[in-house]
């Protein structure tokens, strides 16, 4: 794990959640196919950390036909854990 992530489980992040969103800062917008490659999550596992990381205000996302992309907010955002 890194770093990032690290910190953010510390923070009270579940670590499927804390890898996704060290995956899209350091990687820039994403779509779900390309964020579940490089964080060797499960689909679902994924999907179910998007949609949390959504709720909370920690990424945005755009479809452009029937793909879907997200990206991580500022990390500013983290700063009122």
């Amino acid at each position: 794990m890194s770093t990032i992530t690290d910190s953010l489980v510390k923070a009270g992040f579940e670590p499927s959640v804390a890898e996704i969103y060290t995956v899209l800062v350091e990687s820039g917008e994403l779509s779900v196919g390309a964020i579940v490659e490089k964080s060797k999550l499960s689909r679902a596992g994924a999907y179910d950390a998007l949609n949390l990381l959504l709720a909370q205000g920690y990424l945005e996302y755009r479809k452009e036909g029937r793909n879907a992309f997200y990206k991580a907010v500022h990390p500013d955002k983290l700063y009122g854990l």
